[in-house]
């Protein structure tokens, strides 16, 4: 019966058809076929699932995808230090934008060193979209991308994760390709817009953009952190273990994530757990919360010596010299400290230490102070 109802219907849709002018008939044939040949021009999303436990970036969120569905923004900038959450909020993003119906990929730029390197992972993944006799033989390989991206039906969106670990790679003119680069795809199609995480700013490392928004990402606020503990230890956690939890931590996503990781293996209660812990305190701090388990990208210990090893010889010495003071030191004392002559001189040192590697050590400052004066 239900097979015969369907052939019926089928019969009455081609029977209408016929029955349409010629000329709507051939339209509609045309649209249909390039409806089909778009979608198939479409390669499968590689977006990343949600990060678990992501919470309290809600306004970030919400100012990136306006940033990047206005038509005056062609590049969104994601910035924060090491451990605030820059890729969960990219990957956040990605999954707000996808249900927009927006087509949104994701590529980690950790490893790359040079543009060639990206212009290849792009070219390898974009090429899925497109059949040998779309894209002419013989092209350079640049321009086989633009092409390709130029067909794209539809407004898309690249995420571009880790972009300092290329910016930064040291190979020559490294930042004017990548720059160049993505002004080249951005005047070839108006239907692409990037969004770029780095540690720094753009500004700071002296990438410039025309039609670009910048949003830094900072520590959680006091509420979303004890919430984030709360999710990660839900046994019926006192409230003033939450809250001194997301203290120790400085309200950072990661490194609540860590400590309650390791409180949570522990057979103690959170609270005998930190009172015990504070003994501990006096040795090294990154070893304490540092999981090595963890993926090196999510490790402690990684993003204090990736970031370190960035700095200069100059700058390495201010972190080693500064690290022994407390958080609200007197720029005379920090002058001592340095071995410098003038507080100008001492001035000078701090402005230009990279932010990224003053907040962790911040971080670990949080950490220690804290511990030892929870008892």
């Amino acid at each position: 019966m239900k097979d015969s109802v369907v052939a019926g219907g089928l019969d009455s849709l081609f029977y209408n058809l016929k029955l349409l002018p010629h000329e709507l008939l051939t339209m509609i044939v045309t649209v249909l076929c390039h409806l089909k040949d778009s979608k198939a021009l479409l390669p499968p999303s590689c977006l990343p699932p949600m990060v678990p436990h992501f919470t309290g970036r809600q306004r970030e969120c919400e100012e990136i995808v306006g940033h990047v569905a206005s038509t005056s923004t062609r590049i969104v900038s994601i910035w924060g230090s090491p451990g605030f959450g820059k890729t969960s909020v990219a990957t956040a993003v990605g999954h707000k934008l996808q249900d927009k119906e927006f087509s949104v990929y994701f590529f980690s730029l950790r490893g790359l060193n040079s543009k060639s390197d990206l212009i290849s992972k792009l070219v390898s993944f974009f090429r899925r979209a497109s059949t040998e006799d779309e894209i002419p033989q013989r092209l350079p390989i640049d321009e086989e991308l633009f092409q390709v991206l130029a067909k794209m039906p539809d407004k898309f969106v690249m995420i571009l994760d880790n972009a300092d670990e290329l910016l930064e790679s040291g190979a020559p003119n490294v930042k004017e390709d990548f720059v160049q680069f993505l002004k080249d795809i951005l005047s070839r199609t108006k239907k692409a817009t990037f969004v770029i995480t780095t540690r720094e700013s753009l500004e700071f490392i002296n990438v410039h953009f025309k039609d670009h928004q910048a949003v830094r990402i900072g520590p959680l606020d006091e509420s979303f952190s004890q919430a984030l503990v709360s999710e990660l230890l839900p046994n019926a956690i006192a409230a003033s273990d939450r809250e001194k939890i997301a203290k120790i931590c400085g309200h950072v996503p990661l490194a609540i994530k860590l400590l309650c990781s390791t409180i949570s293996k522990d057979s103690t209660q959170p609270g005998q757990f930190l009172e015990e812990w504070k003994e501990s305190v006096e040795h090294n701090i990154v070893e304490l919360v540092d999981k090595p388990d963890y993926p090196s990208d999510l490790r402690l210990k990684f993003l204090f010596e990736s970031s370190f090893l960035r700095l200069s010889v100059q700058e390495k010495e201010a972190v080693v010299s500064l690290s022994i003071l407390s958080e609200d030191f007197n720029i005379s004392v920090a002058a001592a400290v340095m071995g410098v002559k003038t507080n100008l001189e001492a001035k000078k040192s701090f402005i230009t230490l990279p932010n990224m590697v003053y907040k962790i050590s911040l971080l670990l400052l949080n950490l220690k102070k804290n511990c030892l004066a929870s008892s």
